[in-house]
């Protein structure tokens, strides 16, 4: 039994610690064919993510087979029957069994808990940054970047803190009622004195954690969505989290007293006491301070938030009609996608580029679905042909760009061969782990010579690398005769002071601002990262965490920084706040044949492509403001 369970437990342990080093070596033979800052920042990714599971099961493991091992000192002896013959023979299990089983439950009961603190990562990377808005929160008067840098980060410990201490009282709980330590007799309670200790103690720890919760109420409060609208009510309320803090502490006083001397009604209307007060704090007074409308104060403090949090700069300038942009798009996504896939073609991607004298777009399909090359045409924004195609589209592929056999486009597979660069498959330990962290068993049939390259697709290619921020395709370019996707890495914080929450892509956020820009190149799937210009202070934190991997918003070449488009998801989250009444810009424009907004009009200023949403009133549904927002310089306008 003993060998089958040791078997068990090294097949475990080689399927645990067999997928993160397979992945881990996948992962750093990926990066280091890019560029060695990549391959710096992945392992450092990757590192840190052990470092957290490590330490996470460790701290469990050690708390839990502390508790068992205690526990085993009110265990007098323990007699197990065993039959000889006739004889029935009672023999004394060995205590330094029990303390070596008690230390097994305990690090089994620390992996269980432990294991996936590696989620942990992005917090405590971004708190290791310390971004720093220079705005003051108007609850607390901290600073924006300790809501949304450090305050998760201990958010995080507080509740790890919490599973440590309610899970060890449970624990140790059933193992003293398992072995009749902890009784009822005749009616009341019974407890041997090392258990009263012993439990006296895990609830004079968990009073004082629930203490520090409370500390950290503030915090909360100041961080959600249904923050009180008064200085006096939010007052109240932050009081009163203090109070119930203080009650935590009383309440760990009195369990401590509890282990020493058992005064049992001493204890339970201690904790009577805090389960009231935490029922006051949470439910009772937020019911009595809660206001209806909000103040002009409160307004004006949403709207900065706002703007802090999702990029908000409102110029205010005013429009006269002959100084709106002198060229209107003719064309625009949806009409190019329509052409490139008339004929069984794939359409890949469009993007409006140049300045208004020379106004076009960037048109990128594939030819047929399957096909090995990607065609590359430059349409004019303005003009059509006679047979009312943008002009540029009529015709064959003659002076059309021919990217041939891309490895990196929208859509592609998971892996593939490749003739150069990307990972060589080697020997067969190397095959097998490229084959097990991929879940490519292709892998094997392919020679040793070759070599491989997985995140095609231009968006998980450089997610694999920056996996903390969200990111979106925006565009492409042509350089030099060469393909590369524009792809914009979005910061995003999900808790934010008085900031409207909506929902991007797969979770709801209460601020996002466009961070870093890659560009990665269709035809060898080289990546370039760069900080963005219109990064806020979030961002910035972000690549600073990322070291050389990510270049400079002043050393971002032109041909990027001239083809950078204004990120539509951004500006769709933008919209969002723009139109609640706080912001007194009116609603987005109604499609009157689809029912829906209206999208963004693409237009041509002096300075290249821009987007114009109208807002109307909704009360006499007339146009009340113009939104138009663009690049300058690579700088969000």
């Amino acid at each position: 039994a003993r060998r089958l369970l040791a078997a068990e437990a090294a097949v475990g342990l080689l399927l645990f610690a067999g997928r993160w080093l397979v992945t881990f070596l996948a992962d750093r033979w990926w990066a280091a064919a890019l560029s060695p800052e990549a391959l710096q920042a992945v392992t450092r990714w990757h590192l840190l993510g052990l470092f957290l599971d490590t330490g996470a099961i460790l701290i469990a493991s050690v708390w839990f087979a502390l508790q068992a091992v205690l526990v085993t000192r009110a265990i007098g002896s323990v007699q197990v029957e065993r039959r000889v013959g006739e004889l029935r023979l009672r023999e004394a299990i060995p205590v330094r069994y029990l303390a070596l089983g008690a230390v097994a439950a305990g690090v089994l009961l620390g992996v269980i808990t432990g294991t996936g603190a590696q989620a942990w990562r992005g917090p405590v990377a971004l708190a290791r940054a310390h971004p720093r808005y220079g705005i003051d929160d108007p609850l607390l008067g901290v600073d924006l970047g300790v809501l949304v840098g450090d305050y998760p980060v201990w958010k995080l410990a507080h509740e790890y803190a919490a599973w440590l201490a309610v899970l060890g009282l449970a624990f140790v709980l059933v193992l003293y009622v398992a072995i009749g330590a902890v009784r009822r007799q005749a009616g009341s309670l019974e407890l041997h004195p090392d258990a009263r200790r012993h439990l006296g103690g895990l609830l004079a720890v968990l009073a004082l954690v629930v203490a520090v919760g409370y500390q950290l109420a503030p915090y909360r409060l100041a961080t959600s969505v249904d923050v009180p609208l008064g200085l006096a009510a939010a007052s109240t309320r932050v009081l009163a989290a203090h109070a119930a803090s203080g009650a935590a502490i009383a309440v760990a006083i009195i369990s401590a007293a509890w282990a020493v001397r058992a005064r049992h009604s001493l204890l339970g209307a201690g904790w009577a006491v805090l389960a009231l007060a935490a029922v006051t704090e949470r439910l009772v007074i937020p019911a009595f301070v809660a206001q209806g409308a909000g103040t002009e104060d409160h307004a004006e403090h949403a709207r900065r938030m706002e703007a802090a949090f999702y990029g908000i700069r409102l110029t205010g300038e005013f429009r006269s009609s002959d100084t709106l942009p002198a060229v209107t798009a003719l064309w625009d996504v949806d009409a190019l996608a329509s052409w490139a896939e008339r004929d069984g073609g794939v359409f890949l991607g469009a993007a409006p580029h140049g300045p208004a004298s020379d106004p076009r777009w960037i048109v990128a399909r594939l030819p047929a679905a399957g096909a090995e090359s990607i065609e590359v045409r430059w349409v004019a924004a303005g003009r059509t042909t006679p047979g009312g195609l943008p002009e540029g589209l009529e015709g064959d592929s003659t002076g059309a760009l021919v990217i041939r056999t891309p490895r990196v486009l929208p859509g592609a597979p998971e892996w593939r061969a490749v003739p150069a660069g990307g990972v060589r498959v080697g020997s067969v330990l190397r095959r097998t782990a490229i084959a097990w962290a991929r879940q490519a068993p292709g892998a094997f049939a392919l020679p040793a010579a070759a070599a491989v390259d997985w995140s095609l697709d231009p968006r998980a290619r450089v997610a694999r690398l920056v996996p903390t921020l969200e990111w979106r395709a925006v565009g492409l370019v042509e350089h030099a005769g060469r393909l590369a996707w524009l792809v914009s890495g979005v910061a995003t914080v999900k808790r934010t002071p008085l900031a409207l929450r909506q929902r991007f892509g797969e979770q709801d956020v209460a601020g996002a601002v466009p961070a870093l820009i890659a560009a990665v190149d269709a035809d060898d799937g080289s990546v370039r990262i760069h900080l963005d210009p219109a990064a806020d202070s979030l961002g910035i934190a972000w690549a600073r965490t990322l070291g050389g991997l990510v270049g400079t918003a002043e050393s971002l070449p032109s041909w990027i920084r001239n083809a950078m488009p204004y990120p539509g998801p951004w500006l769709g989250l933008q919209l969002g706040v723009l139109q609640q009444p706080h912001w007194g810009l009116g609603r987005q424009a109604v499609d009157p044949v689809s029912g829906e907004s209206a999208p963004p009009s693409p237009v041509w200023g002096p300075s290249g492509p821009r987007l114009q949403v109208l807002l109307e009133d909704p009360a006499t549904e007339t146009p009340a403001a113009l939104l138009e927002v663009g690049r300058q310089d690579g700088v969000a306008v």
